[in-house]
């Protein structure tokens, strides 16, 4: 299936009417109109679209209301471009993607010459899957931030963008067979999931919990639900309904980790969180995040979250 020319017009109204047909309501803003030229074209098949959106050399601004049923990945090329959401300022994006997830109200800030390179995916394939990596028993609505993801994982998601656009998608292999649409969605949710600050970030990837026996699932639920508390393998083992011995051994066979270890990552993982919510301009540090989830050495907190997000705390507190 070849690239389809979906808009094409100097006329902002005819191109308002256009857009809210393909995507939703929304309000738009001509801010300086010479050149405008609302031009759309797009290649896909079902569940993920590729698609490429400006407004000629006009400066635009669009207000939309949620999406409602799909998630967009933006890539702003070519010019000035600046995303906010839920009324909050606007972040320049330029030069790196931003997912925008459809839960929110979105404002876009095109400025002269740019031109957003898209990936949207159905929501509902993005959140079902999201939940079989996750483990979860049903899908949960997903949440994207809008903060620059770690410079490791923006390159694994760079090298999925340019073969979905480049290779994949423009071959048409995926049009007709069902298996390689779903390995398709499902490489291109687990890049998003692994790359964008998210809500699923706090949880385990289950894909070893769903195969391990009872007593490492009794003991997961428990660790999460125990983190921030001072807890003991013991105290973990009684949870588990087994000795510690035999915990130890469980976690080991099935999950290449020990009970305290697994502990720790949880912990890592919270506080990476709670770094990436905090205010950098407010009273919360580093080293405050870091000893509320139970890591006194901040060299080696800062080493372990380099190890595990590509970026050092300091650098996520800033952003």
């Amino acid at each position: 299936m070849g690239r389809r020319l979906q808009l094409s017009t100097a006329d902002p109204d005819h191109a308002r009417q256009r857009l809210v047909e393909i995507y939703c309501e929304h309000e738009q803003t001509v801010v300086h109109g010479s050149g405008f030229r609302a031009h759309q074209s797009a290649i896909g098949f079902p569940g993920l679209e590729l698609y490429e959106l400006g407004y000629g050399s006009a400066e635009v601004r669009v207000r939309s209301v949620p999406f409602e049923d799909f998630v967009i990945v933006g890539h702003p090329v070519g010019g000035p471009f600046a995303l906010s959401a839920d009324g909050a300022e606007p972040v320049a994006v330029r030069g790196r993607p931003a997912v925008m997830d459809g839960y929110g109200r979105y404002e876009m800030r095109w400025g002269a010459g740019s031109r957003l390179l898209g990936i949207r995916l159905a929501r509902d394939r993005v959140e079902g899957l999201a939940a079989d990596l996750k483990g979860l028993d049903e899908p949960e609505r997903v949440r994207f931030g809008l903060d620059e993801p770690a410079a490791a994982a923006l390159r694994g998601w760079q090298a999925v963008a340019r073969s979905l656009w480049q290779h994949i998608v423009p071959s048409g292999i995926a049009d007709s067979n069902p298996l390689i649409r779903g390995q398709v969605l499902r490489m291109t949710v687990a890049a998003l999931l692994e790359t964008f600050p998210n809500s699923t970030s706090t949880l385990d990837p289950v894909g070893s919990e769903v195969a391990a026996p009872p007593v490492v699932r009794r003991a997961i639920s428990y660790l999460e639900q125990w983190a921030a508390e001072d807890i003991e393998l013991r105290d973990i083992a009684a949870a588990a309904r087994v000795g510690p011995r035999a915990l130890q051994m469980a976690f080991r066979r099935h999950l290449d980790t020990t009970p305290l270890r697994y502990l720790r990552e949880i912990r890592l993982r919270r506080a990476h969180a709670e770094l990436r919510e905090a205010d950098p301009d407010g009273p919360v540090t580093v080293g405050s995040i870091a000893h509320r989830w139970g890591f006194t050495n901040l060299g080696r907190f800062a080493d372990e979250h380099r190890k595990a997000f590509g970026v050092s705390p300091s650098e996520v507190l800033r952003r």
